[in-house]
C-alpha cells in the first residue's frame, strides 16, 4: 500500500478549494479566490495530516478555510457578483481555531 505523499497535497488542496469556491458561487453568486500566502498556509496545514491520507487534506481545508470563511460570510453575506479573496489564514487549530482575512470587491 502506498501512503499519502507530500507531492499529492497541492493537487488535492486545489480540488478542495475549487469545491468550496463552487459552492459559494452556487449559493451566493460570488466568486472566491485564495491568495498565495493563504494557499501556502493551507498547504502546510494539510501536510501535517499526511498520516490521514487525502482525508487529512480535506480536514485541514475544512478547519482552516471553510469554518472561518463561513463565520465571515454569515456575519457579512456576499452579494451576487462580488469577488472574495482570502488573503490570509491564521491560527493553529487550537481552541481558538483559525481565522481568515478577506478582501472583497463589488460585482
Amino acid at each position: 500500500m502506498d501512503f499519502m505523499q507530500e507531492k499529492w497535497v497541492p493537487r488535492i488542496l486545489d480540488k478542495a478549494i475549487a469545491a468550496v469556491a463552487g459552492r459559494i458561487l452556487e449559493v451566493h453568486g460570488a466568486t472566491l479566490e485564495v491568495g498565495e500566502d493563504a494557499w501556502e498556509v493551507l498547504r502546510v496545514e494539510a501536510g501535517v495530516r499526511l498520516d490521514h491520507g487525502g482525508r487529512g487534506v480535506l480536514t485541514a481545508v475544512e478547519s482552516a478555510l471553510v469554518n472561518p470563511l463561513s463565520r465571515e460570510l454569515f456575519r457579512n453575506p456576499p452579494r451576487r457578483g462580488e469577488r472574495i479573496e482570502v488573503t490570509a489564514v491564521e491560527g493553529d487549530g487550537d481552541a481558538d481555531g483559525y481565522t481568515v482575512e478577506v478582501t472583497r470587491w463589488p460585482g
